[in-house]
């Protein structure tokens, strides 16, 4: 996999956590920090060291693939920038759905309740600086989903995924 065009998220799945960006894609753009554009609504959370937590020469090493409609929700989902956040209307990859493919948070923990398992229901505040809500997410062992608004409503589709890498 070097060009990241032509990048499929069934091929992006297969990859391991702590892959070298540099073996993934030559075509990876930076939208700050550890986030980076491979493809059309895709992107890798990249680190700057390796599973040793070593730095390696400026080599980035992939944990997390991201689907997000817009460079903008994936800097909100990823790097809390609510401002940079653009909505759209993309529907998320089925390689990126548990079964059914539900997109919408009441579809996805009706879902996850009657077959995944485990899971987790959390938002996500800027602490740090102003306080500002970012997302409510519905967290499993591999997957986050992200959701825009503050209050509960089961209509609301996902803006973002996450998909943490396995090690092995």
């Amino acid at each position: 996999m070097k060009a990241g065009v032509g990048l499929a998220w069934a091929d992006l799945k297969f990859l391991r956590r702590w892959t070298p960006l540099s073996q993934v894609t030559t075509d990876a753009v930076s939208l700050g920090d550890d986030l980076f554009k491979v493809g059309r609504g895709k992107f890798l959370i990249c680190v700057p060291y390796n599973r040793d937590l070593e730095e390696q020469g400026g080599n980035r090493f992939v944990t997390t693939l991201v689907w997000a409609g817009t460079d903008g929700a994936a800097r909100r989902a990823v790097l809390m920038q609510i401002e940079a956040d653009q909505s759209s209307k993309e529907r998320p990859p089925a390689d990126l759905l548990p079964p059914g493919q539900p997109v919408t948070y009441g579809e996805i923990v009706r879902e996850l309740k009657g077959h995944a398992g485990e899971y987790e229901e959390t938002a996500s505040y800027r602490i740090g600086s102003d306080g500002a809500f970012v997302h409510r997410h519905i967290t499993t062992a591999a997957f986050s989903f992200h959701f825009r608004k503050r209050e509960h409503d089961d209509s609301e589709p996902c803006y973002a995924i996450e998909y943490r890498l396995p090690d092995k």
